[in-house]
């Protein structure tokens, strides 16, 4: 079975990563993933070809992504691969997704990907406001919407998304990657510079307006002021010492002595063992990959309630309201002041749920079954033009429409 992935771009390590590892993972159940990658290559394509998954650049810049060349060339590539179903990943790639497949001869079963909350809505590009508010027009089309958790698929529905498409498969990961481990713990914090009794607080993500940096740097200062013995490294791309903006904003906070910018990393994996606290301080998100990965390595963790942070943190963690840092600060406080044997606690129990909750076969098995639902409705083959009516939804769809724990 052959399944075209359409993605707006390859750069980050959200559901682009998320893809890497369903695409290579499917090849075990006989399905043949190709990936067309809107935007320029990037590193991450010489992985995709590595798990023997096929990638197609077609090099548009976010300006051209509503032109018609990138609708020409999704059209083209579809008559050549003759794919089972189209999978769309975010936005702008969903809508082409759509719309190529329209415009070809036996429309092509079309999933759409939907991989952040609506929390930050206002403050995203114009064009990208233009898109979501489309795609809620275009959704009635759709065979399916892939939400990555309930909290992102209700906002979507509220805003006027299909009800009737939605499903959540929520995102799994690797319990043997992602593990608390002493040789990969002592190297992380040499690499943090540090000291034995300090309690390190980590964050992972890139630097975007969307992660709340401004918000975590202020709890911080607010934790530093009652704890001596805390550090916090920052990881991801565009978190290291060139950028001015987070630099002047950690001086201005008094704590430049008291914090580690290590920039974008490769092998995550290596580096969580060495916090003792995982914090996120996101003003919005879908599913958070790296608070998932942070409780697969036994960290205790405290996130804002925005997208599915709390979902997948459940009763294992600390959940605070966004934009605060002062309850980021008291949330972090309230692990800080525990003993390193009490956090290994919460932290097995963090741990125990990923390993119960999103397991990577559980993931990739559900979209399977999506898949296999799609190219097995009756006359969807058959059907030509543009935008057709919808009327092919089929209520019995075996993913269900509801959480999929």
């Amino acid at each position: 079975m052959r399944i075209l992935h359409c993605i707006t771009g390859l750069t980050g390590d959200g559901a682009q990563r998320v893809l890497l590892r369903l695409a290579h993972l499917l090849r075990e159940r006989s399905f043949e993933s190709f990936v067309v990658n809107l935007g320029p290559r990037t590193p991450l394509v010489s992985e995709f070809e590595a798990a023997q998954v096929s990638v197609t650049s077609l090099g548009a810049s976010p300006q051209m992504l509503h032109m018609p060349y990138v609708v020409t060339s999704m059209r083209r590539i579809l008559k050549k691969i003759e794919p089972d179903v189209i999978q769309g990943w975010m936005y702008h790639a969903n809508v082409i997704s759509l719309i190529a497949s329209s415009l070809t001869k036996g429309r092509t079963p079309v999933a759409w990907n939907i991989r952040r909350g609506m929390e930050d809505y206002r403050e995203r590009s114009r064009s990208t406001r233009a898109v979501i508010r489309l795609s809620s027009v275009l959704s009635s089309y759709v065979d399916s919407i892939v939400y990555c958790s309930s909290v992102c698929r209700s906002q979507h529905e509220a805003y006027g998304y299909d009800s009737r498409r939605g499903h959540i498969v929520y995102n799994g990961f690797d319990r043997e990657k992602f593990h608390m481990d002493e040789q990969s713990r002592h190297e992380a914090r040499t690499l943090f510079s540090a000291r034995t009794n300090e309690i390190v607080i980590g964050n992972v993500g890139r630097f975007d307006v969307a992660k709340g940096h401004r918000y975590l740097v202020e709890a911080f200062a607010r934790l530093a002021a009652r704890v001596r013995n805390v550090r916090l490294v920052c990881v991801g791309r565009g978190m290291d010492g060139t950028n001015m903006e987070i630099r002047d904003l950690i001086a201005r906070a008094g704590i430049a002595d008291r914090v580690a910018l290590l920039g974008e990393r490769e092998s995550v994996e290596r580096i969580f063992p060495g916090f003792d606290v995982y914090c996120s301080a996101s003003i919005n998100e879908g599913f958070p990959n790296v608070i998932a990965e942070a409780m697969a390595c036994a960290l205790p963790c405290v996130v804002t309630n925005v997208g599915g942070s709390a979902e997948v943190v459940g009763d294992s963690g600390v959940i605070v309201p966004s934009r605060s840092g002062e309850a980021l600060a008291e949330g972090l406080y309230r692990y800080v002041r525990l003993s390193t044997v009490e956090r290994r606690v919460v932290g097995e129990r963090a741990r125990e749920r990923v390993i119960a909750q999103f397991s990577l076969q559980a993931m990739v098995e559900r979209y399977a079954q999506l898949y296999r639902s799609l190219k097995g409705r009756e006359d969807i083959s058959t059907r030509e033009g543009p935008l057709l009516s919808g009327s092919h939804y089929n209520p019995d769809l075996a993913v269900s429409s509801g959480n999929i724990h």
